[in-house]
């Protein structure tokens, strides 16, 4: 038991991914190559980031919207600058720019260094002698206090209670005592899988990389019209999955608004090419009126 309980703890990096209890919410994972973060591809359509490795049930993530579907894939670029993810029915790919910055170029890559069982049994020991001592000052008081309530009782004239609290806290005594000072059998036993790396221990909170969209390929053209058009600045606005584009033709980079949590299927411009209305699908669907000058 002892072995199980350490391999289903510490034997699956990834366990505290799921949304859900049918494990069937998370197409896909990606470790970052710095083994810093892991990217999840959900049912729900989005790319969330987790700190790596992620054993806690319901770890803390950052999640990142711009997919109107599930998500089949996500993996990072070799410097770990980039994520990458493919959508399901929205056909779409999107670039995220991640919070690693080109500082990762140069970095060594990430090897797991073995643990050090010497210095672990020693920490085990020296908690398993701290508990020893906090429980025999538990017990210490316990007997003092047993031993007034004996007293306080012979004084009372009542013998027979005071044998029957004695013989009860004997069997206490007896039935923990030895226990409490023999070491647990299984302590010299168990070992760490080869390669194991400790969890971080900030496993309550979310990672510091973020990620926002860097690039987006992808075009509605199924069921939508009129949905390519010229804005004041000259750059061009149309929309794919969730998402609302905005091309720079001059810069050649784009601009995103990701507040949509569906498939977009409607745009309209103002006729001054600065506002821009879109549209989703689904049983409540909402209208974003947003400038696509400023974002």
């Amino acid at each position: 038991m002892a072995w199980s309980t350490w391999t289903c703890k510490f034997g699956f990096p990834v366990q505290g991914i799921w949304p859900g209890v049918d494990y069937t919410d998370v197409n896909a994972v990606a470790r970052s190559h710095s083994a810093r973060v892991l990217a999840t591809a959900e049912d729900s359509g989005l790319v969330k980031l987790f700190q790596y490795p992620c054993t806690q049930p319901k770890a803390a993530w950052k999640e990142n919207r711009g997919h109107s579907s599930h998500v089949t894939r996500v993996a990072f670029s070799a410097q770990d600058r980039y994520l990458i993810s493919v959508g399901g029915n929205d056909k779409t790919v999107l670039i995220w720019e991640t919070g690693f910055g080109t500082e990762n170029a140069n970095a060594v890559k990430h090897t797991e260094e073995p643990v050090d069982e010497a210095d672990e049994d020693d920490d085990d020991e020296l908690a398993h002698e701290e508990d020893l001592v906090d429980q025999s000052d538990v017990l210490r008081v316990q007997r003092q206090a047993r031993q007034e309530e004996r007293k306080q009782r012979a004084k009372d004239g009542d013998e027979d209670a005071d044998d029957e609290a004695a013989d009860l806290f004997q069997k206490y005594e007896d039935n923990n005592g030895d226990e409490l000072l023999a070491a647990k059998p299984w302590k010299g036993q168990v070992r760490a899988p080869a390669g194991f790396t400790k969890a971080p221990k900030n496993q309550d909170q979310a990672p510091k990389v973020s990620a926002s969209i860097d690039w987006v390929y992808g075009y509605r053209g199924y069921k939508s019209k009129n949905n390519l058009r010229y804005l004041a600045d000259g750059s061009i606005a149309y929309h794919t999955a969730g998402l609302g584009v905005v091309y720079d033709q001059q810069t050649q980079t784009q601009r995103h608004f990701d507040k949509h949590t569906d498939d977009v299927t409607a745009m309209a411009v103002s006729p001054d090419g600065k506002t821009v209305a879109t549209g989703e699908v689904g049983k409540k669907p909402k209208i974003f009126l947003w400038d696509a000058i400023t974002m």
